[in-house]
C-alpha cells in the first residue's frame, strides 16, 4: 500500500495570491500526487493486493474562498483517483482517496472562514484510522468505494454535495465561508 500524501496551502484569494505560491501549491498538491502515483505504479503492479491511497480533502467538493487553489488541487486528486481506479483496475491495483475536512496539522492554521465556522475537529490519528479502515474494507460495498470521509462533517458534506443541485450547494458553501 502506498499512502500518497502531498499538501501545502495558501491563505489568500486567487486575485491576491502570489503567482509563485499558486504554482507551488499546484506543483505539490497535484503534480506531486500524480508523479508519486506514477513512480509507485511498477511496484504496485508487481505486488498482489496492492493499493494506492491518495490524500485529498472534502475541500475538493466545492471551491472555498481564501483557499481556492488548495481546494482545486484536492478536486484534482479526487478526479485523479477516479482515473487511476479505471486505468489500474486491469492490473488489480485498488485506488481510493481519503477526504478529511480540517485536521489538527499545520495546514489547518490557515486563515479561512470554513476553519472558523466548522472548527478543526480531526486529529492525524483520526485520519490514520480512516486510512486503515479504507485499506481493510469490511465488505464488497466498502471495497468498491473510491472516496472515503474521515469524520461526521466530511461524510455529511460528501453525501450532501452528491445529493443537492449546484445552486443549493453554492448557497451552503457561501454560508460556510462568509
Amino acid at each position: 500500500m502506498l499512502d500518497n500524501n502531498a499538501g501545502i496551502i495558501d491563505s489568500a484569494t486567487i486575485a491576491e495570491s502570489d503567482p509563485n505560491r499558486i504554482c507551488a501549491v499546484i506543483d505539490v498538491n497535484a503534480l506531486g500526487v500524480t508523479l508519486g502515483a506514477r513512480a509507485a505504479y511498477p511496484y504496485l503492479r508487481k505486488t498482489p493486493g496492492s493499493q494506492l491511497i491518495n490524500i485529498a480533502s472534502i475541500a475538493g467538493c466545492y471551491g472555498i474562498p481564501d483557499v481556492g487553489v488548495y481546494a482545486a488541487t484536492k478536486a484534482y486528486v479526487q478526479s485523479m483517483t477516479e482515473t487511476l481506479d479505471l486505468e489500474w483496475r486491469r492490473d488489480k491495483i485498488r485506488v481510493l482517496d481519503i477526504n478529511p475536512l480540517w485536521a489538527k496539522t499545520p495546514i489547518s492554521d490557515v486563515k479561512s472562514k470554513t476553519v472558523t465556522r466548522l472548527g478543526v475537529n480531526l486529529t492525524p490519528d483520526d485520519v490514520a484510522q480512516a486510512i486503515w479502515r479504507a485499506a481493510n474494507p469490511k465488505n464488497r460495498w466498502d471495497k468498491g468505494r473510491l472516496h472515503w470521509g474521515v469524520g461526521a462533517q466530511d461524510k455529511a458534506a460528501r453525501v450532501a454535495r452528491n445529493m443537492v443541485p449546484d445552486r443549493v450547494a453554492k448557497v451552503i458553501y457561501q454560508v460556510l465561508s462568509t
